[in-house]
């Protein structure tokens, strides 16, 4: 099987002065198969909201939930003209069909080509998600189900992260009320 695979990760750049950036999703072409995968990850989107006080994360989940359709799109509609674009110039593709590229928030990686080694194209995008760290949270590896990747997540895992973000929202509050008690006091 001597067949390529090509991928880029999706970061949310918060700061390119300081090159801060996170990796929230990839996007994974099988031109051999004329696939077109996007997968994004909640919980980095979540931890987001926790490292950047301002960040907006219902605007961002409407990006990647375009970018979820644009890619199931782009698969029903694949034919040996996309094939050839997406062999000849993926970067170009990725800007005209998915994400222009410009001084925004959201950016692609540099394009990565990977042989593939199964198969099972949904284990291959499982494997590229661990390796991303896509579903960070997880003690246990995502598991694909009727087609789609999903996430386990031990419970324990649920109650620390909700622990912190109690303890985050608290400490959000005290702040609030003593910058408020001392314009009161001024």
């Amino acid at each position: 099987m001597n067949t390529v695979f090509k991928y880029a990760v999706l970061r949310y750049v918060h700061s390119q002065v300081l090159e801060e950036s996170v990796n929230i999703g990839i996007l994974v072409f099988f031109p051999e198969q004329g696939q077109v995968v996007f997968k994004s990850s909640e919980q980095r989107l979540n931890a987001l909201i926790h490292l950047y006080p301002n960040f907006s994360a219902s605007h961002i989940q409407a990006y990647l939930d375009g970018l979820t359709k644009r890619a199931h799109v782009v698969t029903v509609e694949f034919n040996s003209a996309t094939k050839q674009v997406i062999e000849e110039n993926l970067e170009r593709f990725i800007q005209i069909e998915f994400l222009p590229e410009d001084a925004t928030v959201l950016q692609f990686s540099k394009i990565y080509t990977s042989l593939l080694y199964s198969e099972d194209i949904n284990q291959v995008v499982v494997n590229l998600l661990g390796t991303y760290k896509l579903n960070m949270y997880n003690d246990a590896p995502a598991k694909v189900i009727s087609g789609n990747v999903t996430k386990s997540q031990p419970k324990i895992r649920d109650s620390k992260i909700e622990e912190r973000k109690r303890l985050y929202i608290e400490r959000q509050q005290s702040k609030h009320k003593k910058s408020s008690q001392e314009h009161k006091d001024e």
